[in-house]
């Protein structure tokens, strides 16, 4: 399996930051960070508000797990810590682009809405 780690820090409470991700962005990392020829299924198999999101495949052509952590470092700083297995070889450019994307609207309060964040991802 391949490996893919990133830390990016965000300039907004881990409320806000996991707030979006609740909207539905993980699969779109997910699935842009990957094969986006191949068909997979993937199943979130645990959620810590505020903290943690673990998923992993649950069936299809990739076998992938991976997690989302969200740590304070204070009332308006969140590290945001992105672990990917997967057995298909991940876009590491794609995923440093999807995350500095996230960055920005995670930062900017004014396109921090639901009608909008999923087309920017």
């Amino acid at each position: 399996m391949s490996n893919l780690s990133r830390i990016i820090i965000i300039k907004n409470s881990t409320q806000t930051v996991f707030k979006l991700f609740d909207l539905g962005v993980l699969p779109s990392f997910i699935k842009n960070t990957l094969a986006q020829d191949r068909q997979w299924n993937t199943e979130i198999v645990e959620v810590q508000r505020n903290r943690r999101i673990r998923w992993h495949s649950s069936s299809g052509e990739i076998e992938t797990k991976g997690q989302v952590i969200l740590n304070a470092l204070d009332h308006d700083r969140t590290e945001l810590v992105f672990k990917l297995e997967s057995t298909a070889d991940p876009a590491h450019q794609k995923l440093e682009e999807d995350l500095k994307r996230f960055k920005e609207i995670a930062e900017n309060s004014e396109i921090f809405s639901s009608a909008i964040v999923p087309h920017l991802l």
